[in-house]
């Protein structure tokens, strides 16, 4: 086998990430666009690609002192997500907003309850901007489950009257006003 040097590998990873980022774009391309605009959508992305592949690799030491000056002497914040939580905030100073998060433990401890619930607070903050999403992916509860499981805790209704379409008048009142509030998209 060939061995490479670490600039090679390097490249090589760019170059993966770049068939990575240019097939995404093929797949999300949005088809009610002209064919003009579809093509400098391409072409953009392209150049994009190769100013990055022209990159050469950089020092630590050269990162570190770019990184110091955005962040500490221009005090840039990036596009960090509040939890509303403030332990939680202070701990983790939020979250990058293209961050996946995973909560793991074991059966029975309330990780689908938290889950959903810093779903929907992060989807309620006032810092996120018009439009973001909050996805919320549930590999052991159906969606009709989950969705239960948020609509008691958004309308503040009884999940027990719900589940068996029992609702009063004034919880069915607290749905429909909670219907105008979701920012929440299931998968």
């Amino acid at each position: 086998p060939m061995m490479l040097s670490a600039k090679d590998y390097a490249k090589n990873l760019v170059e993966i990430w770049q068939k990575r980022e240019l097939s995404e774009l093929l797949e999300n391309l949005d088809k009610s666009k002209t064919l003009e605009e579809i093509k400098n959508e391409i072409n953009d992305k392209l150049d994009l690609l190769e100013s990055e592949n022209q990159q050469e690799p950089r020092l630590v030491n050269d990162l570190m002192k770019d990184f110091i000056v955005r962040k500490v002497e221009n005090k840039e914040i990036g596009e960090l997500v509040k939890t509303n939580y403030p332990v939680l905030d202070q701990i983790l100073s939020g979250f990058y907003a293209a961050n996946l998060i995973t909560i793991a433990g074991k059966t029975s401890m309330g990780k689908s309850a938290f889950a959903l619930n810093l779903a929907k607070k992060i989807s309620e903050t006032t810092e996120n901007k018009q439009g973001d999403m909050t996805y919320f992916l549930s590999i052991e509860m159906k969606s009709d489950e989950v969705l239960g499981r948020f609509l008691v805790d958004v309308a503040s209704i009884n999940g027990y009257r719900l589940r068996n379409a029992e609702l009063k008048p004034i919880e069915e009142q607290a749905v429909m006003l909670a219907k105008r509030e979701f920012n929440l998209r299931l998968l």
